[in-house]
C-alpha cells in the first residue's frame, strides 16, 4: 500500500490516514527486520565497477555504479594556475598529486603529495 502524503493530497491528513501511514511503515520495518534475520540476507557482489544487490533467494534487486576516479594530468606546475584535488603536476622533475584545491602562488608542499621523484 502506498503512503498518503500531504503534498500529494493537497490538504492535511485525517487521523485515520496518519494511522494508516504508521501501520504501513511498521509493516515495512518488520519486513526489513525479517529479511535481516533470515539465513540468507541481502547479498552484495561486485562486477567491475558495479555493485549488484541480491535478495536471500539470489534474485537481483538492484545495481549501483561505483564512481571512477580519473587523474587529471596537468603538465608542469605553474604560478597562477587553479588546481583541484586529484590533479597531477610535474615540478622540478618530480610528479605530485594535489591534496587541496588552490590557486598556485608559490609551490607549497603541504598542498601536494609526492608520487614519484
Amino acid at each position: 500500500m502506498a503512503l498518503i502524503l500531504r503534498t500529494t493530497k493537497g490538504e492535511p491528513l485525517t487521523i485515520a490516514e496518519m494511522d494508516q501511514n504508521l501501520m504501513e511503515l511498521d509493516q515495512r520495518l518488520k519486513t526489513l527486520e525479517d529479511l535481516a534475520q533470515a539465513d540468507n540476507p541481502l547479498q552484495i557482489e561486485t562486477q567491475q565497477d558495479t555493485l549488484i544487490f541480491r535478495n536471500g533467494m539470489g534474485d537481483e534487486i538492484g545495481r549501483a555504479a561505483l564512481p571512477r576516479w580519473i587523474p587529471r594530468l596537468r603538465g608542469d606546475w605553474q604560478v597562477g594556475e587553479t588546481y583541484a584535488f586529484g590533479d597531477w603536476v610535474r615540478y622540478e622533475s618530480r610528479l605530485y598529486f594535489c591534496l587541496t584545491a588552490h590557486v598556485a602562488e608559490a609551490f607549497d608542499e603541504t598542498k601536494w603529495q609526492l608520487l614519484l621523484g
